[in-house]
């Protein structure tokens, strides 16, 4: 397969896993504003998902992507891609925003982790 090809084919890839992201995030918010009735919690639940999202999608921009397309993506990559992400996460959820996933959740980086678990497997292509 050529590099031309190969450069297409990860650019129609990456077009795809974007709308997925999207699709998934959306069914996410729905959920949560079925299951919650104080107002409060959704609100801060949403900002949780937000967060969460632009974590994912900013370490998948300026660390995975780059190293994927020069093939270096092993799996102390991922590790370490996971670590970035839970430390921009961490970084930007409020005190509040914590005690609510402690509250319904427990363990604030057990449920972070499991987040970013389920919405990278979600952005895989079917195999």
């Amino acid at each position: 397969m050529s590099q031309e090809m190969l450069n297409m084919l990860i650019g129609v890839l990456g077009s795809i896993l974007t709308g997925l992201v999207g699709w998934a995030f959306f069914l996410l918010r729905a959920w949560i504003n079925k299951k919650f009735k104080d107002q409060e919690e959704v609100k801060l639940l949403s900002e949780i998902t937000m967060i969460i999202e632009d974590g994912i999608c900013e370490v998948n921009q300026i660390f995975v992507e780059s190293l994927k397309k020069t093939g270096k993506f092993d799996e102390e990559a991922q590790k370490k891609a996971k670590e970035l992400c839970m430390g921009i996460i961490n970084g930007k959820l409020n005190d509040a925003m914590k005690a609510l996933i402690e509250k319904l959740y427990g363990n604030v980086n057990e449920y972070i982790s499991g987040k970013i678990e389920a919405l990278i497997y979600t952005m895989k292509p079917a195999q």
